[in-house]
């Protein structure tokens, strides 16, 4: 008999369920899926931008530099960034553009 320690020989292996058991079912019956009610008929807003001084840029932070090398992130923070989702209104130089070239995947222009 052995110790009540020690583990079993081997693993145990749940069984899989079938697709249909599942609550959404395969992946291709997502895309089936309609839209709640209040969703389907609502009417879009114009959106109101705001004035653009000449010679700036509005970056945004979108992904996070999570796994990204340190050069990366520090290219992130010189941007002047300190969290996700912030938008920053910079100078559009040759420089701050390279900054936004360096980590292109990580920030958004926005007009």
């Amino acid at each position: 008999m052995r110790p009540k320690w020690r583990k079993a020989a081997g693993r145990l292996r749940r069984k899989r369920l079938p697709p249909s058991l599942y609550l959404w079912g395969t992946h291709n019956d997502m895309n089936k899926i309609s839209k709640p009610a209040h969703t389907r008929h609502t009417i879009k807003k114009p959106k109101v931008k705001a004035e653009k001084k000449a010679g700036t840029l509005h970056i945004k932070w979108v992904v996070s530099f999570i796994g990204c090398p340190r050069p990366m992130r520090q290219t992130v923070r010189g941007l002047g960034f300190r969290r996700m989702q912030q938008v920053l209104e910079v100078e559009d130089t040759p420089s701050i553009r390279g900054m936004i070239a360096r980590v292109h995947h990580l920030v958004r222009i926005e007009e």
